[in-house]
Protein backbone atom coordinates (compact mmCIF):
# COMPACT_ATOMS: atom_id res chain seq x y z
CA UNK A 1 0.00 0.00 0.00
CA UNK A 2 1.41 3.38 -0.99
CA UNK A 3 1.49 5.99 1.75
CA UNK A 4 -0.53 9.16 1.28
CA UNK A 5 2.17 11.83 0.91
CA UNK A 6 -0.43 14.61 0.91
CA UNK A 7 -1.44 13.54 4.40
CA UNK A 8 2.21 13.66 5.49
CA UNK A 9 2.62 17.14 3.98
CA UNK A 10 -0.47 18.28 5.87
CA UNK A 11 1.09 16.80 9.02
CA UNK A 12 4.29 18.76 8.41
CA UNK A 13 2.31 21.97 7.94
CA UNK A 14 0.16 21.42 11.04
CA UNK A 15 3.26 20.55 13.04
CA UNK A 16 5.00 23.73 11.88
CA UNK A 17 1.95 25.85 12.70
CA UNK A 18 1.62 24.29 16.15
CA UNK A 19 5.27 25.10 16.74
CA UNK A 20 5.45 28.63 15.31
CA UNK A 21 2.12 30.28 16.15
CA UNK A 22 2.29 30.09 19.99
CA UNK A 23 5.87 31.38 19.93
CA UNK A 24 4.95 34.28 17.62
CA UNK A 25 1.92 35.12 19.77
CA UNK A 26 4.12 35.20 22.87
CA UNK A 27 6.75 37.40 21.18
CA UNK A 28 4.13 39.86 19.91
CA UNK A 29 2.91 40.41 23.49
CA UNK A 30 6.37 41.49 24.66
CA UNK A 31 7.61 43.38 21.61
CA UNK A 32 9.89 45.32 21.41
CA UNK A 33 12.62 43.13 22.85
CA UNK A 34 14.49 44.55 25.83
CA UNK A 35 17.26 42.02 26.34
CA UNK A 36 19.19 44.43 28.55
CA UNK A 37 16.25 44.74 30.95
CA UNK A 38 16.55 42.05 33.61
CA UNK A 39 12.87 42.33 34.62
CA UNK A 40 11.75 41.91 30.99
CA UNK A 41 14.00 38.86 30.51
CA UNK A 42 12.74 37.27 33.73
CA UNK A 43 9.09 37.75 32.71
CA UNK A 44 9.49 36.57 29.11
CA UNK A 45 11.50 33.46 29.94
CA UNK A 46 9.14 32.59 32.78
CA UNK A 47 6.18 33.06 30.44
CA UNK A 48 7.85 30.99 27.74
CA UNK A 49 7.93 28.02 30.11
CA UNK A 50 4.12 28.04 30.12
CA UNK A 51 3.63 27.76 26.36
CA UNK A 52 6.00 24.93 25.49
CA UNK A 53 3.39 22.16 25.33
CA UNK A 54 1.80 23.20 22.02
CA UNK A 55 5.14 23.59 20.20
CA UNK A 56 6.11 20.14 21.54
CA UNK A 57 2.92 18.75 20.05
CA UNK A 58 3.87 20.37 16.75
CA UNK A 59 7.24 18.64 16.78
CA UNK A 60 5.55 15.34 17.63
CA UNK A 61 3.13 15.73 14.72
CA UNK A 62 6.09 16.44 12.44
CA UNK A 63 7.97 13.38 13.67
CA UNK A 64 4.93 11.14 13.26
CA UNK A 65 4.40 12.47 9.72
CA UNK A 66 8.02 11.64 8.84
CA UNK A 67 7.55 8.14 10.19
CA UNK A 68 4.32 7.70 8.26
CA UNK A 69 5.98 8.19 4.88
CA UNK A 70 9.50 7.16 5.86
CA UNK A 71 11.08 10.55 5.13
CA UNK A 72 14.45 10.02 6.80
CA UNK A 73 15.89 13.43 5.88
CA UNK A 74 12.97 15.29 7.47
CA UNK A 75 13.10 13.02 10.52
CA UNK A 76 16.82 13.67 11.01
CA UNK A 77 16.28 17.41 10.48
CA UNK A 78 13.63 17.47 13.20
CA UNK A 79 15.96 15.46 15.45
CA UNK A 80 18.84 17.92 14.97
CA UNK A 81 16.44 20.85 15.48
CA UNK A 82 15.22 19.30 18.75
CA UNK A 83 18.80 18.94 20.02
CA UNK A 84 19.50 22.57 19.07
CA UNK A 85 16.41 23.57 21.07
CA UNK A 86 17.74 21.56 24.03
CA UNK A 87 20.89 23.70 24.00
CA UNK A 88 18.87 26.93 23.73
CA UNK A 89 16.52 25.95 26.56
CA UNK A 90 19.36 24.89 28.86
CA UNK A 91 20.92 28.33 28.33
CA UNK A 92 17.57 30.11 28.84
CA UNK A 93 16.87 28.13 32.02
CA UNK A 94 20.33 28.97 33.41
CA UNK A 95 19.84 32.67 32.61
CA UNK A 96 16.36 32.56 34.15
CA UNK A 97 17.77 31.10 37.37
CA UNK A 98 20.53 33.73 37.43
CA UNK A 99 17.98 36.53 36.86
CA UNK A 100 15.79 35.14 39.65
CA UNK A 101 18.65 35.19 42.16
CA UNK A 102 19.56 38.73 41.15
CA UNK A 103 15.96 39.96 41.30
CA UNK A 104 14.61 38.16 44.36
CA UNK A 105 15.69 40.93 46.73
CA UNK A 106 13.57 43.39 44.72
CA UNK A 107 10.38 41.40 45.35
CA UNK A 108 8.30 42.65 48.28
CA UNK A 109 8.74 40.29 51.27
CA UNK A 110 5.17 39.01 51.09
CA UNK A 111 5.70 37.95 47.43
CA UNK A 112 9.13 36.35 47.78
CA UNK A 113 7.78 32.90 48.57
CA UNK A 114 5.29 33.07 45.68
CA UNK A 115 8.06 34.24 43.33
CA UNK A 116 10.24 31.32 44.42
CA UNK A 117 7.41 28.84 43.81
CA UNK A 118 6.61 30.35 40.40
CA UNK A 119 10.28 30.37 39.40
CA UNK A 120 10.78 26.78 40.53
CA UNK A 121 7.70 25.74 38.58
CA UNK A 122 9.02 27.48 35.46
CA UNK A 123 12.38 25.73 35.79
CA UNK A 124 10.67 22.35 36.25
CA UNK A 125 8.62 23.01 33.09
CA UNK A 126 11.86 23.79 31.25
CA UNK A 127 13.43 20.57 32.54
CA UNK A 128 10.43 18.54 31.37
CA UNK A 129 10.52 20.27 27.99
CA UNK A 130 14.26 19.62 27.67
CA UNK A 131 13.74 15.91 28.43
CA UNK A 132 10.97 15.62 25.83
CA UNK A 133 13.04 17.50 23.24
CA UNK A 134 16.00 15.20 23.90
CA UNK A 135 13.75 12.17 23.41
CA UNK A 136 12.42 13.66 20.17
CA UNK A 137 16.00 14.33 19.10
CA UNK A 138 16.97 10.73 19.78
CA UNK A 139 13.92 9.50 17.88
CA UNK A 140 14.76 11.76 14.97
CA UNK A 141 18.36 10.60 14.79
CA UNK A 142 17.64 6.92 15.43
CA UNK A 143 18.78 4.92 12.41
CA UNK A 144 15.76 2.64 12.64
CA UNK A 145 13.39 5.59 12.77
CA UNK A 146 9.82 4.50 13.38
CA UNK A 147 9.94 1.28 11.40
CA UNK A 148 8.12 -1.66 12.87
CA UNK A 149 10.17 -4.67 13.89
Amino acid sequence: MEKNKSLAHAGYLIGALLFVIPLCDALMRVWPMQLGNQNWRFQIVGGLSSITLVPLLGLLVGLVATGYVGNERARRSIGVFCFALVVVLVILAALFIADYFQMRASFPPRFQHAAMIASTTAVLKFVATIVVLALFGLAGLDRAGFRRA
